[in-house]
């Protein structure tokens, strides 16, 4: 038997769900119901309300995340999981699996500490203009994928082609960026005014707070078609094709995607590298996006949380691997249920 503790924000929200009717979050009674009926002990609770720590050492704790603008939700959540976590509790995932989330450089460094085979698309993290203009006038490496650090799916990713370009995309990015995280009308137009005159003035543009901020400048693999979306809990995987946009390079948001139908040595090898991706991170569950060249398989990014269920909850099968072979296993999946096995599967793991 294990100690569950599922702590959910003041919304009532730990995880999405796509359901009809689910209001954009999973059935926390339900996950609780899982747990309960194989023999664990589980105890739900607003985040907000845990006032000692330290009485949940020992035990595991399921949390949420957040994508607000700023991040401002997201860091008062990093600082109650990092003392849950130094008093005892285990958190699922751990803490820098939740620090990865919505946080595309530590992704990224987070990345290093894997196999090679992940690490096929080079990466630089890096925090201003002048830093993207110092790599690129070094290594003339275009085009590239430029990304800041804060977006979910294609939001904040932008292909650049020479300097020009990449200092344009990147005033655009920090710019919505920008509006997304001012609250204040005063505020608002007190920074505007001081861009407007510090452009008269003619400031070198990575002087100014608008060119900090942080970013990823990564490998562009070219003449990509689609990608494929790959999520793990425990033994069962679920596989998703998406089509590129039309006249883009992304595939994350196009919403063109497709269960496949036939199961081909590409879509095994798209799921071993889960797989294999999967087990190097040692996490409940997995949410990887993978582009196949015609030659090798490339990690594009993974989350470990709070991340889209629409893989799972829409697909009417899913792939397990027996006997050293990938099977095919026809049936629609329940998210709660799948997750409470996920958890349940890492902790007897632990023990």
């Amino acid at each position: 038997m294990s100690r569950f503790l599922i702590a959910h924000d003041r919304n009532g929200y730990v995880a999405s769900s796509l359901e009809q009717g689910a209001e954009g979050k999973i059935d926390i009674a339900l996950l609780q119901k899982e747990l309960r009926e194989a023999g664990n002990e589980v105890e739900i609770i607003c985040i907000h309300d845990i006032k000692f720590p330290s009485k949940y050492r020992g035990w595991y704790v399921i949390y949420p995340s957040s994508e607000d603008y700023g991040l401002f939700y997201k860091d008062f959540l990093e600082d109650i999981l990092l003392r849950l976590q130094m008093d005892g509790a285990i958190l699922l995932p751990r803490f820098e699996l939740f620090r990865a989330h919505h946080n595309k450089v530590f992704m990224e460094l987070c990345r290093m500490g894997l196999s090679e085979r992940y690490r096929t698309l080079q990466a630089r993290c890096l925090y201003s203009i002048k830093d993207v203009e110092d790599v690129l006038e070094r290594e003339n490496g275009y085009p590239m994928v430029l990304k800041i650090a804060a977006g979910a799916g294609s939001e904040g990713v932008a292909l650049i082609r020479d300097k020009k370009d990449a200092v344009y995309k990147i005033r655009k990015m920090g710019a919505i960026t920008y509006f997304n995280y001012e609250y204040s009308l005063k505020k608002c137009i007190r920074q505007m005014l001081g861009r407007l005159k510090r452009r008269l003035l003619k400031r070198k543009i990575g002087e100014t707070s608008q060119a900090r901020q942080k970013l990823v400048l990564q490998t562009f693999l070219p003449g990509l078609t689609h990608d494929y979306k790959v999520l793990v809990f425990a033994d069962k995987y679920y596989l998703l094709r998406r089509e590129v946009r039309t006249g883009d390079f992304r595939a994350s948001g196009s919403g063109k995607r497709e269960f496949p139908d036939k199961f081909t040595q590409t879509e095994e090898m798209i799921l071993e590298f889960a797989k294999g991706a999967y087990e190097e991170l040692h996490t409940p569950m997995l949410s990887i996006d993978i582009a196949w060249d015609g030659r090798q398989c490339h990690m594009i990014e993974f989350q470990c949380l709070n991340f889209g269920p629409y893989t799972l909850q829409f697909s009417d099968c899913y792939y397990k691997k027996t006997s050293g072979s990938w099977a095919k296993i026809s049936g629609r999946s329940v998210l709660e249920k799948e997750m409470a096995n996920s958890y349940m599967r890492f902790a007897a793991a632990e023990r």
